[in-house]
């Protein structure tokens, strides 16, 4: 996974967060009540709610390189066709669409057997589905039981729960003043170690193909 352009993103993020303090803190001089509404009830919620559309786009990314890598996954890891490649490709994305065949794919990778399956890529695809899917973008109950946090508890949206937060910064080892910038951050870095992982044991179990050659002169290879 290349974190080069999500890095520099949340970096951006950061430095957006740190600009607006800087300017509550300003503010605070003329006004203190003013300031921290704005902090709280404008700036702080926009910072948040960029990591958040950051993490989505990451989990995303988790998801393409699991099919692609479980698409290469074969019976005796001989080496297969660009053909052969994209019609596995096409039915393992089939497979990972529905969760009633999704399970052959954690089968084929074993993904079970990897801690952070179960930990930061299960956050990474709860906040996904509660941020894209939840009409109020507040926490979900399977979010909250996966952290670990009281499910009767009322909850604001994702980008302006600091009970949520706090949860987010626990489950990734961060103290709970934590800044969402810093969550996202151990997430991304949880996500490339955890597709290094399953690759590298892919690549132990001798049945991780490679595929090609390609024909460069295929009109098709490059279409559209």
């Amino acid at each position: 996974m290349d974190t080069s352009v999500p890095k520099q993103m949340i970096d951006l993020i950061r430095a957006e967060r740190q600009r607006r303090a800087l300017m509550a803190l300003q503010l605070a001089d003329e006004n203190s009540d003013l300031a921290s509404d704005v902090w709280q009830f404008r700036d702080e919620p926009l910072v948040n709610e960029l990591c958040l559309i950051l993490l989505v786009a990451v989990w995303h990314q988790v998801e393409r390189e699991v099919i692609s890598l479980a698409a290469r996954v074969t019976s005796d890891g001989k080496q297969i066709t660009r053909e052969q490649y994209l019609g596995n490709l096409d039915r393992t994305e089939g497979e990972w669409r529905y969760k009633r065949s999704r399970g052959k794919v954690i089968r084929k990778l074993d993904l079970d057997r990897f801690p952070k399956w179960e930990s930061s890529i299960k956050t990474l695809n709860l906040l996904a589905n509660c941020y894209k899917h939840d009409s109020t973008k507040t926490p979900g109950t399977m979010l909250l039981e996966h952290l670990r946090l009281d499910v009767t508890q009322r909850c604001m949206p994702l980008h302006e729960s600091s009970y949520l937060r706090k949860g987010l910064a626990a489950s990734v080892g961060l103290p709970e003043g934590a800044a969402f910038c810093d969550i996202a951050e151990e997430l991304l870095a949880s996500a490339a170690t955890f597709l290094v992982e399953i690759q590298t044991a892919a690549e132990q179990t001798g049945r991780l193909s490679t595929w090609g050659p390609v024909d460069f002169g295929d009109p098709g290879f490059y279409a559209g």
